[in-house]
């Protein structure tokens, strides 16, 4: 049975059901339309951000922040697919990594499951261009934009029904199709995400990467100092504590053990 948000009201096209049909057959739990625009709050957001150096050593991140957040002219549409993965429960004496990394690659994965869709739309006319984590885009913002969910305090894309752990991808293309509502929601008082950080990373302003254990264990390019590794506690590849702790995350997938597959690296 499709969620309730994916009954089609008003102007609906069939394109768009299409689309969403697709999208269910593939896998992912959630598709979402956004009309493309430039993302104004969310520019100022990441320029403030870029601005106090909390993007630590990812000087990637400062090259040109608008086009992260406004898509090139040709752009009408932007869909927004998401799937939910299962977090993972670790004992007390276990090396741990983030649980989007257990099996296989999330990225190669994704941008199969978005092969017919894409093909869908070129069949019918249109343009479409696949992401999955790797381009210059505000993934987040924009599955915010297409009714996804929220961003928390964790700075994560919070779904009411599936939590925090999804997996996001895109696609861009020309045709217009009529856009969802924005998602809504919000974390009220709750600060747990906060307080459980281990090395406080997170604050009312958002993520500081320099102390982020993902950032060390997976962006930072150069060797950690001696500080910085200690810093990582039992997390050999990224840290989950902000969204285990986060109330969402009991809406989704029931935690499982770690499958000792391995870790999925970029």
């Amino acid at each position: 049975m499709k969620p309730p948000r994916f009954r089609a009201v008003g102007a609906t096209s069939a394109l768009k059901e299409e689309i969403i049909a697709r999208a269910l057959a593939a896998g992912f739990d959630d598709v979402g339309f956004a009309a493309a625009r430039l993302l104004d709050d969310d520019l100022r957001r990441l320029e403030e951000w870029l601005a106090d150096d909390r993007h630590g050593e990812m000087e990637w991140l400062a090259r040109d922040p608008r086009r992260r957040a406004e898509p090139t002219s040709w752009v009408k549409s932007v869909i927004v697919f998401a799937r939910a993965y299962a977090p993972l429960e670790w004992n007390q004496v276990e090396r741990r990594y983030a649980a989007y990394a257990e099996g296989g690659d999330y990225h190669r994965d994704l941008k199969s499951r978005l092969d017919s869709i894409a093909q869908f739309i070129r069949d019918r006319g249109g343009r479409a261009k696949r992401f999955v984590d790797t381009s210059a885009i505000l993934e987040r913002a924009w599955a915010r934009e297409a009714g996804i969910g929220f961003i928390g305090r964790n700075t994560m894309l919070i779904s009411r029904t599936h939590g925090p752990n999804m997996y996001l991808a895109e696609i861009f293309t020309d045709m217009e199709l009529e856009p969802d509502e924005s998602g809504t929601g919000t974390c009220g008082r709750c600060t747990r995400c906060l307080d459980i950080c281990p090395t406080s990373a997170l604050d009312e302003k958002g993520l500081d990467a320099r102390k982020c254990i993902s950032y060390l264990t997976i962006e930072l390019k150069r060797t950690m100092t001696e500080e910085e590794k200690a810093m990582t506690g039992p997390w050999d590849f990224g840290c989950d504590d902000c969204v285990t702790i986060c109330p969402y995350t009991r809406r989704g997938l029931p935690p499982i053990r770690p499958g000792g597959r391995g870790v999925t690296r970029r």
